[in-house]
């Protein structure tokens, strides 16, 4: 092995030479194998989450309503809102409620054209969840922890039901 090889392979590149195929390649998967599902995941959350409040809209410099924004879109927001929680629910499995905590805080907090919403606000915010018999209990719990996690203060269940028959000689009694 000469002067010249000997800085090469897994040590990085030859001092004032572009790198090879072969050096790039071992670079790529000495990357590869220090990441971790979980990092991937969680790099992926926060990136939904930045891209989901670039898409919100800048607030404008006077802290009112955001400026005519070619870039908001509230379903690209809706939807990185969404794969965020989605991913959060996997993280959960992985990292303890202390480091998850951010991110959960981000879900949690409402913003409306950037503006934060106050705890006060929060404890007013109130939803009522609609469903009749038909309605599996499974999608039921989902949309109640859904309002739960969005910190809506008051929830509500109504219930459904079917008009019961009127007997044919009950009609006209009194």
């Amino acid at each position: 092995m000469t002067g010249q090889d000997a800085g090469a392979g897994a040590q990085g590149p030859r001092a004032g030479t572009e790198p090879t195929e072969q050096e790039l390649r071992e670079s790529y998967e000495a990357e590869l194998s220090r990441i971790t599902t979980t990092d991937m995941l969680g790099q992926a959350a926060v990136s939904l989450l930045n891209v989901g409040a670039r898409r919100l809209g800048a607030p404008s410099q006077d802290g009112g309503e955001a400026a005519a924004d070619p870039q908001r879109d509230l379903e690209q927001v809706r939807d990185a809102v969404d794969g965020a929680r989605a991913l959060l629910e996997i993280l959960e499995r992985r990292i303890t409620p202390q480091e998850l905590g951010p991110l959960r805080d981000a879900l949690k907090r409402p913003t409306l054209v950037g503006q934060q919403t106050s705890e006060q606000d929060l404890a007013e915010r109130e939803v009522t969840v609609m469903g009749d018999k038909s309605l599996p209990y499974e999608v039921l719990k989902k949309v109640m922890r859904t309002c739960t996690d969005a910190d809506y203060g008051r929830i509500s269940l109504a219930v459904l039901q079917k008009d019961k028959p009127v007997p044919a000689g009950a009609i006209g009694r009194t």
